[in-house]
């Protein structure tokens, strides 16, 4: 029996062993899930609800039991981030060059078990059965139609110009949050170019995950090879439409690694060293965008 049918059937054993070993899955909370993406809905045709972007969180494995699978809370910025009760969520796994992919369902929080340290975990739903799915469709993460945000990123070369350029961030999007009428990401953009730091030429990636310190991001080797000799790099992220313009923030490289199809996934922690108080409205931000991620698919949901 070829190696990825028998681990296609034998996912309970995959899932078991990624727990035994520390290992992670990737959750994605999806703008556009529908009550369709839970294991226990019907069969008929999806309905979107309108543009999305998908953001995915990567959380460690604590436990397979008979009926649940705990994982630790995603996070952002060192921050735990809820996930509402019978929230759809989409799950894969990574076992050698083949990605494995199965809706879930959030069932609430559970006690961690003592070895995790975590002390709370997020147990979903077990599914029923997984599919293998091609693991390259959106450079680095492929499964079921995600659509990943594109970055932009800069080299730093003066880390001394940080802070003003992210404190001109953090009052402009407070600013277009207390308004009424906050225009759309695209109409911001001449703001943003004002409050850069000194910074490289301009290369783009994929945000591919958000752990809880960090972000995973996927380039071609050209685009790394241009922020590698960079000790932080300058990156903007649009989380249109629930964010009212892009988030800035400053990352310093953990590690990288070339991936089979030739883009480099690279691990990039978020760094606070020269604007500390970027460190909470971040966390903040994330836990209000997950929020609207959240009240969107339980509207829809409900009304399924």
């Amino acid at each position: 029996m070829p190696a990825h049918r028998s681990r296609t059937e034998n996912w309970r054993q995959c899932l078991e062993q990624i727990g035994e070993r520390a290992g992670a899955i990737e959750l994605a909370a999806r703008p556009g899930a529908t009550a369709l993406d839970a294991p226990t809905a019907s069969s008929a045709s999806p309905t979107p609800i309108g543009p999305r972007l998908d953001i995915v969180w990567r959380v460690k494995v604590l436990d397979v039991g008979q009926k649940e699978l705990l994982v630790s809370s995603p996070g952002a910025a060192g921050q735990r981030v809820e996930l509402s009760s019978h929230l759809p969520l989409m799950a894969s796994y990574v076992i050698g060059q083949n990605r494995w992919a199965f809706a879930t369902t959030v069932m609430g929080t559970r006690p961690a078990p003592a070895r995790s340290m975590d002390g709370i975990g997020i147990a979903l739903s077990l599914p029923s059965s997984v599919s293998r799915c091609p693991r390259r469709s959106s450079e680095r993460l492929s499964t079921s139609s995600f659509n990943l945000p594109e970055v932009d990123c800069w080299p730093v070369l003066n880390p001394d110009t940080i802070a003003p350029a992210e404190a001109a961030n953090r009052a402009m999007l407070t600013r277009l949050w207390t308004r009424a009428d906050a225009p759309a990401s695209s109409s911001t953009e001449p703001m943003i170019e004002h409050a850069m730091p000194e910074v490289g030429p301009r290369v783009t990636a994929r945000l591919v995950n958000i752990s809880g310190g960090g972000v995973g991001l996927s380039m071609t080797p050209e685009s790394h090879s241009a922020i590698d000799r960079s000790a932080f790099t300058f990156v903007r992220l649009r989380l249109a439409p629930h964010v009212p313009a892009p988030l800035c923030m400053t990352v310093r490289r953990a590690h990288a690694k070339l991936e089979s199809d030739g883009m480099i996934h690279v691990g990039c922690a978020l760094d606070y060293t020269w604007s500390p108080d970027s460190q909470r409205f971040i966390a903040e931000l994330f836990a209000r965008y997950m929020s609207c991620v959240q009240g969107k698919a339980r509207r829809l949901v409900d009304a399924a």
